[in-house]
């Protein structure tokens, strides 16, 4: 019998990519969007497509998902979420959507008895780290709004681990990028499309801010592997996923720019608000826990995402 996954936030980024890796491996998904990030032609291939069913709802309005019942749910992969990019500037919006949002899926989760919930987090939590690589056992000191949401949701998950037994699994990602991404929300489709078109770029600093670059299929595979284990350990628990090494915003140009063939125009600007210097976590946690490995390095990532940018490839 096939497994039947729920991915919120199905028509974003992550959430495409994830429902794409779910059906080849033979599950059953219901997509979850409300479009408001999300864009249909990020799944448009999936209509029709007899182990996909896509619903359009909002997870701050639970009388609109409510009404769906799945019975025997393998997983929640809850993505869905406002991006740190704009909680300075609308975090109440942040607010509402990351942790109501959150709430409410748990909620349904518990009501319909799923089997485990995948928290989609972020390193962001950790703020501005004094001691780099940061640990899931690192003091939480975020600097914007998006980081303090993200840990609200966090609690919320291991309460409901606790109180409620909901296995839950909670992954703080690290600067995921790829294919699909939104032009306006990640340093390495934005810098690849006006470097591209030869326009200028903005490098905020000196550059020198660090990264850990993560390929958006090593995310995936962070996930396939939690819906997949058979160690209840790892319930309740908190990993980070990322890349082993980061790279700096001035590396990042460059290795764009190679792939490209172009020479980038870049003008400097001061730090924004909130920004953090260095985000690297340490992975031992999941690779020990899950096996995980992330297998995508920055120049490979690059070279595939400026292929789908520019031929559609993947």
């Amino acid at each position: 019998m096939a497994k039947k996954g729920v991915v919120t936030g199905c028509a974003g980024f992550i959430g495409s990519h994830l429902c794409d890796c779910l059906i080849s491996e033979g599950w059953e998904v219901t997509g979850i969007d409300d479009l408001s990030v999300g864009d249909m032609k990020n799944i448009s291939h999936l209509k029709g497509n007899p182990n996909f069913r896509f619903v359009n709802a909002d997870v701050t309005r639970p009388e609109q998902f409510e009404r769906i019942a799945i019975e025997g749910v393998d997983c929640v992969f809850h993505h869905a979420g406002k991006k740190m990019v704009f909680s300075v500037k609308e975090p109440e919006a942040d607010l509402l959507t990351n942790i109501y949002g959150t709430l409410n899926m748990l909620r349904w989760s518990s009501r319909n008895n799923a089997k485990r919930f995948i928290m989609a987090s972020s390193i962001a939590v950790y703020g501005n780290p004094k001691n780099p690589p940061s640990k899931e056992s690192s003091a939480i000191m975020p600097t914007n709004p998006y980081g303090v949401s993200k840990y609200a949701c966090e609690e919320y998950c291991r309460l409901w681990f606790r109180e409620y037994k909901l296995p839950v699994v909670i992954f703080r990602y690290a600067s995921v990028y790829g294919p699909r991404q939104a032009m306006n929300v990640g340093v390495v489709n934005a810098f690849i499309k006006r470097i591209s078109s030869g326009e200028e770029i903005t490098v905020f600093g000196d550059g020198n801010n660090t990264r850990a670059f993560t390929y958006v299929a090593d995310i995936v595979q962070a996930n396939l592997l939690a819906a997949n284990t058979r160690d209840d350990s790892v319930f309740g628990e908190v990993f980070n996923v990322s890349m082993e090494k980061s790279v700096s915003i001035n590396e990042l140009v460059q290795a764009i720019s190679r792939k490209l063939g172009k020479k980038p125009m870049i003008r400097h600007d001061k730090e924004r608000v909130g920004e953090i210097k260095h985000m690297i976590a340490d992975i031992s946690k999941i690779s020990n826990a899950l096996k995980f490995k992330p297998s995508v390095s920055i120049k490979e990532g690059i070279s595939r995402t400026v292929d789908y940018n520019e031929k559609g490839k993947l």
